[in-house]
């Protein structure tokens, strides 16, 4: 075999850890963190929403405004502070990506369902006369 096209550790390795090697390669390379399980969201939630909360003191819905959301409130509760896609998973959102993840309450997320963000968002945004 060739190995001068490709960056190894050592020149010539044992076919067993070549295998390996490849076979890593291969995993790595068709990984695709969208389908990470819901236990994987849930830990990544949390950790996001405990370094927001850490950066800006109170968690504040991004939608209606209401303030002091927690983390650890019980499910379906109207305190109950989730992320939300901006672009939902639905129409392409990627799941991960910080910049299409907002904070907001569990009633307004609910509410949202896959609309997009400046359209749920103009409901909240009316001034009245």
């Amino acid at each position: 075999m060739n190995y001068h096209k490709h960056r190894v550790l050592i020149p010539a390795p044992h076919p067993e850890s070549l295998g390996a090697l490849v076979r890593l390669n291969h995993k790595l390379s068709h990984y695709d963190p969208n389908k990470a399980g819901y236990k994987t969201w849930l830990e990544f939630r949390e950790r996001t929403l405990k370094r927001w909360q850490k950066e800006q003191g109170d968690l504040i819905c991004d939608y209606c405004g209401k303030a002091s959301l927690k983390i650890d409130a019980p499910a379906n509760s109207s305190h109950l502070c989730t992320l939300d896609h901006v672009i939902p998973r639905a129409k392409g959102g990627d799941r991960f990506n910080f910049d299409n993840l907002v904070i907001c309450c569990h009633p307004c997320n609910q509410k949202k369902g896959v609309k997009s963000y400046s359209t749920f968002k103009k409901q909240f945004d009316t001034v009245a006369p």
